[in-house]
């Protein structure tokens, strides 16, 4: 998991560093303290709770980064993961285009697991989903920061 860790940290110093106002800033120590906090988890005492909130904590991360980097490019129309994926897919006058594979395939295995978790009582993820997961947001995020700018 360590590297898996250090990955993600590098996508999201790539983040960073597109952001040039003081609000974008703040909007990334925002991102960052939500992957300290997924980081810090682990230390709960229920495997069913660790587990969720790491589910919890790693979409919020994404959320949030997909919201700041749609922020910064001008674009953003949506109020969730999938409307953003969607605003991304759409592209802008600066901005390639995310594939609409892709698209649906982060739809599917990042914002559809997220929901059935967050809005599901009693319903667990176990540790390979959430592994899946972690594998599939940081995938996403560098297919975002790979886009194009035009």
């Amino acid at each position: 998991m360590a590297k898996s860790n250090k990955s993600t940290e590098t996508l999201l110093i790539q983040l960073e560093s597109l952001c040039t106002t003081d609000k974008q800033k703040d909007r990334y120590d925002d991102i960052e303290s939500e992957h300290n906090i997924y980081n810090k988890v682990k230390q709960r005492t229920k495997a069913n709770d660790q587990r969720l909130y790491r589910v919890l904590h790693v979409t919020r991360m994404l959320d949030t980064s997909l919201q700041l980097f749609l922020d910064i490019h001008g674009c953003r129309h949506g109020h969730s993961i999938g409307e953003y994926l969607d605003d991304l897919s759409r592209g802008s006058a600066d901005l390639s285009r995310l594939n609409g594979y892709l698209k649906q395939r982060f739809k599917e295995q990042i914002a559809n697991v997220r929901n059935k978790y967050m809005h599901s009582s009693n319903q667990f993820p176990r540790e390979n989903e959430v592994n899946a997961l972690t594998s599939t947001i940081r995938e996403c995020l560098q297919a975002v920061l790979n886009l194009k700018i035009t």
